[in-house]
């Protein structure tokens, strides 16, 4: 119980216990009615196809981390973070291909960024530099 405070470990929602057979356990409700939304988030399609566009991204997968970035900017518009990510991604796109297209996106994604959060002196220094 010591990883944060709505941690799983730090509930009591679920208990479980060894089953007659050994060889797998029991999952029960304690029958309280216990409100999971403290302690459990869904995860939203939005924050799905960052998760996914970011994890591609480290993992220097660019065209899947692109196309997820796309997804997600079908569906919002307002994700200044991603916008940058994507602008990142698009730039080493470039550097791989030397397919100037990927410099535009790259462009045009940090320019989008910077729309959303013209004070934030990062994106700011981010879309300068391209």
């Amino acid at each position: 119980k010591e990883w944060g405070k709505y941690n799983i470990y730090n509930t009591d929602i679920l208990k479980v216990s060894p089953s007659s057979d050994r060889k797998s356990i029991v999952i029960y409700s304690s029958g309280n009615n216990v409100n999971t939304g403290q302690y459990y988030h869904p995860e939203t399609t939005e924050e799905m196809f960052l998760r996914f566009g970011y994890m591609s991204y480290k993992n220097r997968e660019f065209e899947r981390a692109l196309d997820y970035f796309r997804n997600l900017f079908d569906i919002t518009r307002t994700n200044a973070p991603a916008y940058l990510y994507a602008s990142y991604t698009a730039e080493e796109l470039y550097k791989q291909t030397n397919n100037k297209k990927y410099l535009e996106f790259s462009k045009e994604y940090a320019q989008n960024a910077y729309k959303l959060e013209p004070n934030n002196k990062w994106i700011r220094e981010q879309a300068e530099a391209l």
